[in-house]
């Protein structure tokens, strides 16, 4: 991660270069009329050093400009890109390294092609402002990434969990269910922590009503406000992630629930670990796995028994569906999945995706534009309605889904529950598996026929699907994209016969 002053030397070293080609001076005509080295002014120009004071006025001389024009971090119109990116901290704040590529590589490549790099980033920041993407919609893209190559599931953080286990003395299940008690974590961060904890009814401030905490770090302790209003099940889980950041170590740190205006990546990747550390000691790994191989050994869906697992922890419905796309890839070899939550506003009717996981690939369904409807027939919207046509407070499903004209199959399991914070907010949560034959293998209650079999699509205005009794639009982008494959296809024609003659 670059620092402010690191931001600096990168942004002078490009002024400089910057100034030298302009004059039309080479390094070495520079250096004599600057009396510097070569060297040295190359290492200031690839941002690896920042002059002393005299050394600018001497460097200012020797170029005809004044020291202030020199120290501006005001760039020529053509690197003006990479001072915005610079600025903004998308470059910065992306960690090359868990890439396995250095940092100092990508500021090398900035340092000696800044007009090329400039390029790229200036093509990189326009379809961010046409598709409004902010900097934490790169930290958040970045995280989505390091998790598809981890295949979501991380060794390291796991053994922490069974450290802290053991050093707490929560070996045994029932001592850790006995734990995992809002009152009984409390204390515990209290003690140990040195956490000031406080529930707190936010719906007294409705600008702070959908919040679940907020964070504030004194020098002598640390002041936490939980929403009072937050079930059992929400209350241990944050409390638990409270553990995790401090059992992990991790300083930077959101300071509240909602993600927005995030300075850093490492704000992002801090708060996936703590989330992380939470759903493992909530819901452990090994009696975990030994559940969901029992469960798929099952001849027959049995929606009850699903509900029963589901709710079988102390952690919410949320983290027990994160727990699965960390367990499936690496102990059951599932690598090929989705993980879906919508939101469904019953004033409007209105779908939203509020989050995504994607491993081995780009799966259907995904994120689509504001104008756009998702297929009504995805196991999502139909367990939506089927909560909403009952009194039960939580409701699960399974669907087999092949995707229109991909011939992608995927088994969808669901649970769909209400909101606590906000009556007219109904959840759903969807993991989709892709079949192949491994899949096929280990699933054994696939071929139950009361598990619904659905064609389904991305979104109705690209989706052929005939005589769709769902569909909420005209597939109008559909019909564009055959218009224009007719169109391409006659101009091949056409040139092919004036070939021919």
């Amino acid at each position: 991660m670059i620092l402010n002053q690191e931001t600096l030397r990168l942004i002078f070293g490009f002024k400089l270069r910057g100034l030298r080609h302009e004059k039309g001076y080479s390094l070495k005509e520079l250096a004599k009329k600057s009396q510097l080295s070569p060297s040295y002014i190359n290492e200031i120009e690839k941002g690896k050093k920042y002059p002393r004071n005299d050394k600018i006025m001497i460097l200012a001389q020797a170029l005809g400009v004044s020291y202030d024009e020199l120290i501006s971090l005001k760039l020529t119109k053509d690197l003006d890109y990479l001072s915005t990116i610079l600025k903004t901290n998308i470059i910065g704040g992306m960690p090359f390294d868990i890439f396995g590529i250095p940092a100092q590589t990508i500021f090398q490549l900035m340092a000696e092609h800044p007009q090329k790099f400039g390029a790229l980033v200036g093509t990189v920041l326009e379809m961010a402002r046409t598709h409004d993407m902010k900097v934490e919609d790169f930290f958040f893209a970045t995280l989505k990434s390091y998790l598809d190559m981890n295949q979501n599931y991380f060794p390291n953080v796991e053994q922490k969990v069974i450290q802290f286990r053991e050093k707490s003395k929560l070996s045994k299940e029932e001592h850790l269910r006995q734990f995992l008690t809002s009152t009984t974590l409390i204390n515990f961060l209290t003690v140990h922590y040195k956490y000031k904890i406080h529930l707190q009814d936010f719906s007294d401030y409705p600008e702070e009503l959908h919040h679940h905490f907020f964070f504030i770090s004194p020098t002598d302790f640390k002041k936490f406000f939980l929403n009072a209003n937050l079930s059992e099940r929400e209350k241990v889980f944050i409390l638990v992630k409270e553990i995790g950041y401090n059992a992990l170590n991790l300083k930077e740190r959101l300071l509240s629930s909602r993600t927005y205006r995030i300075d850093s990546y490492a704000k992002v990747h801090h708060n996936f670990l703590a989330s992380y550390f939470a759903g493992a000691l909530i819901i452990p790994k090994d009696s975990f796995v030994k559940g969901i191989k029992t469960f798929i050994k099952l001849k027959n869906w049995d929606n009850q028994l699903f509900l029963r697992l589901v709710t079988g922890y102390r952690g919410t419905i949320e983290s027990y569906f994160h727990r699965l796309s960390q367990v499936l890839p690496t102990f059951l070899k599932m690598k090929d999945l989705f993980l879906l939550k919508f939101h469904f506003n019953t004033q409007n009717r209105s779908f939203y995706l509020d989050k995504e996981l994607h491993l081995s690939k780009l799966h259907d369904p995904h994120e689509v534009k504001s104008n756009e409807h998702y297929c009504r027939r995805w196991i999502t919207f139909t367990l939506i309605e089927k909560l909403l046509s009952t009194k039960k407070d939580i409701v699960a499903g399974s669907q087999r889904s092949s995707f229109y004209g991909k011939g992608n199959e995927y088994l969808c399991l669901s649970v769909a529950w209400h909101s606590e914070l906000d009556p007219n907010i109904k959840i759903c949560m969807t993991i989709g598996i892709l079949l192949h034959h491994r899949t096929e293998m280990n699933v054994n209650f696939l071929s139950d026929p009361r598990i619904p079999r659905r064609q389904v699509g991305d979104i109705c205005e690209k989706c052929g699907v005939h005589d769709c009794r769902e569909r909420m639009s005209t597939p109008y982008q559909l019909y564009e994209k055959n218009k224009e494959e007719k169109a391409q296809d006659a101009m091949e024609t056409a040139i092919q016969s004036v070939m021919k003659n």
